[in-house]
């Protein structure tokens, strides 16, 4: 599992949106996707699901700094984990784009610069 781990993406407080898709992306190319989506709808009692919805979080977890395991450690499905990391997340991805955004649309030129400058 480490050389898997290792090529993912840190999860910081500026890149919620590019953590998403890579992790998504990811974890459907190993076919257990449907474990963040859907755990509710899976038989978490049969031991291989079970085993998976482990796996799932264990990529997750190797993914977060001490400060996210402390909000997380007690997430008992790979649903719920991936839940609670989106609610905390994407209020500070909103308000990143938007301030972004802001900064965009009030960008102005000074009477002394041109567009080739």
């Amino acid at each position: 599992m480490t050389e898997n781990t290792a090529r993912l993406l840190r999860l910081t407080e500026t890149n919620y949106l590019i953590y998403q898709a890579t992790m998504q992306a990811f974890l459907k190319s190993k076919d257990l996707w449907d474990h963040c989506i859907n755990s509710s709808e899976l038989e978490i009692d049969n031991k291989q699901v079970a085993m998976k919805d482990e796996e799932v979080k264990s990529y997750i977890y190797a993914t977060l700094n001490e400060k996210q395991l402390v909000r997380v450690d007690t997430c008992e499905t790979a649903k719920i984990l991936w839940d609670r990391i989106k609610e905390t997340h994407e209020g500070i991805a909103a308000e990143t784009k938007e301030i972004a955004v802001h900064r965009l649309m009030n960008i102005s030129m000074r009477k002394s610069e041109n567009l080739l400058d």
